[in-house]
């Protein structure tokens, strides 16, 4: 009788480990045109469907649902040039790590 329920626990995981049928999934381009070196694609994880891409070089652009060409949303491809004595001076005060100290900041 022991024997007889190890074969049966033995044969039910041989089943339960056995393929039943196999699943084939199909990709479909989402993005047809109008992206140079894409990087990242990220959803806006508020319900709307909306993709963001970023390419190399500083774009990010929005791929809004229902559309196959994604529009510029950010593009920070040029810096601008640095004018602000307090931002520079806040950033020497840092030792040039880049943070910046709440004590170099006044508050109005």
């Amino acid at each position: 009788m022991p024997r007889l329920r190890i074969a049966a626990v033995c044969a039910a995981i041989t089943l339960s480990l056995a393929p039943t049928a196999l699943v084939a999934i199909q990709l479909d381009p989402v993005v047809t045109t109008g992206l140079a070196s894409p990087l990242f694609v990220g959803n806006a994880g508020d319900f709307s469907n909306r993709l963001f891409i970023v390419e190399r070089g500083g774009v990010v652009k929005v791929l809004q649902p229902g559309s196959s060409t994604p529009t510029v949303f950010l593009d920070i491809r040029t810096r601008p040039a640095r004018t602000s004595t307090a931002i520079s001076a806040a950033e020497r005060s840092s030792g040039g790590t880049g943070a910046l100290r709440a004590s170099s900041w006044t508050l109005p």
